[in-house]
């Protein structure tokens, strides 16, 4: 059976559930029975009123995230109490408190997801492992869960890669982790995957791994934008590279042509285009019909700015990858620095990089990204209104039969515009001798 993900929420909240045990303890005198009543009741009061304003739909977020703070500070305040005065406790305070530990972990479950994404490797930090030792439960306690994993990044004991791990892949429905020339997968989709994550979602090793693992490297680079190739450029360097898709992508923002025949027509056009290759790939010229797996121009909002249509590109190369079933990492170029620091603040992008070993965009100087440039230029679109349409074509079936028209009298006229207006002269003469020079 299928294990379900452990997520951060829950490996923060029993982090604070172990807190108790390595708290220490802080010279608070042995209260009376009296004050023991008292300070119980201060608790009780506190935790209840931050649970209810958890709970409350009409609390901010911003609101919240202070309750979290107090909260910690009141959480430390328990167990330092407990440490001193065990009777303090009662069973609602106990239930109370445990409570609003799961919605503090809640939102620091959601922090710790925000920070990992926008440090460079943060996808790598193991939370479970930094918060077996006892020292990062205290700072989890006492500092925002941001610094806290931040710390943990300078130090290579709490990264999910280490450096020799079994390259492995799993498989859509299967219930174990394999090799990739496991013999019992032939002719299957085996989707790469890291050792960390096979075992967090309950896969065992197949027989291939037990009788003859491979050992690999498997480093994997970190979601994150560069801004130089030569960067790109020491990993290509590495003996065990990663399987790599380039993509190189182009946008712009061009008048519309079509306004020519219908003024209601929006003035400028949006469109973009890319050429996605198999390999890794460092500059357009290495760019040929072989490598070249799939290409295409597609048109977008007229009032969108340079930066985002350059976003929705990168969109459109990780789901066209995504659908031809392409798991491992991804380098994206493009001319757009705008787009090069942003595109993973989109929420779509954000959750189609996930479902890659890595995801790298890199700035390539427009000099440098002609091609698709080129396919883009070669296209054009336009989004129009049915009525305006219908317009369009009135008038070109009006042009077609005025110029028809054109042809047969030219037939007669070599020069119309010289030939008929003398002709008419012509009949009006002859009409006028005709009708006896009245």
């Amino acid at each position: 059976m299928i294990m379900q993900r452990v997520t951060d929420e829950e490996i923060i909240y029993k982090a604070f559930q172990k807190y108790p045990e390595c708290c220490g303890s802080k010279k608070l005198p042995i209260l009376s029975q009296g004050k023991v009543l008292t300070r119980r009741a201060n608790l009780l009061q506190q935790v209840e009123k931050y649970v209810l304003l958890m709970n409350s739909s009409k609390t901010t977020e911003a609101e919240k995230n202070t309750i979290c703070n107090k909260g910690k500070k009141l959480y430390q305040q328990y167990c330092f109490q407990m440490k001193v005065n065990p009777d303090i406790d009662t069973t609602r305070l106990s239930q109370k408190m445990d409570e609003l530990l799961w919605h503090i972990a809640t939102i620091e479950g959601k922090k710790a997801l925000i920070t990992r994404e926008n440090q460079i490797a943060g996808n790598r930090i193991d939370l479970a492992l930094l918060f077996e030792e006892e020292k990062n439960i205290r700072n989890l306690i006492g500092k925002p869960i941001d610094t806290v994993i931040k710390e943990a990044l300078n130090n290579n004991k709490y990264t999910v890669v280490g450096e020799d791990v079994i390259a492995i892949y799993m498989t859509v429905s299967g219930e174990k982790y394999h090799r990739k020339s496991c013999q019992y997968c032939k002719g299957k989709n085996m989707i790469p995957t890291s050792l960390k994550k096979a075992e967090n979602i309950g896969l065992t090793p197949c027989k291939c791994i037990a009788t003859s693992p491979e050992i690999v490297r498997e480093d994997k680079l970190p979601i994150d934008t560069m801004q130089e190739s030569s960067e790109l450029e020491m990993v290509q360097s590495e003996k065990t590279i990663t399987r790599y898709m380039t993509a190189f992508i182009d946008e712009s923002i061009a008048v519309n042509q079509w306004r020519d025949l219908d003024g209601s027509i929006s003035e400028k056009q949006g469109k973009y285009s890319y050429i996605i290759c198999e390999g890794y790939l460092t500059e357009e010229s290495q760019i040929t019909d072989k490598n070249r797996i799939y290409s295409s121009v597609m048109p977008t909002q007229e009032k969108r700015s340079i930066g985002s249509i350059a976003t929705e590109a990168i969109l459109a190369v990780l789901f066209q990858l995504v659908v031809r079933g392409y798991h491992d990492s991804v380098v994206i170029y493009t001319d757009n620095v705008e787009a090069k620091d942003t595109w993973y603040k989109e929420p779509a992008n954000k959750a189609l990089a996930k479902l890659f070993a890595s995801v790298i965009v890199c700035y390539v100087p427009r000099e440098r990204n002609t091609k698709a440039d080129k396919l883009a230029r070669e296209r054009t679109f336009v989004n129009l209104p049915t009525e305006a349409m219908r317009r369009i074509l009135v008038k070109s079936k009006k042009y077609q039969e005025a110029k028809e028209e054109l042809d047969y009298v030219k037939t007669f006229f070599p020069v119309p515009r010289k030939n008929i207006p003398n002709l008419i002269e012509e009949l009006k003469i002859l009409d006028y001798i005709a009708k006896g020079g009245k």
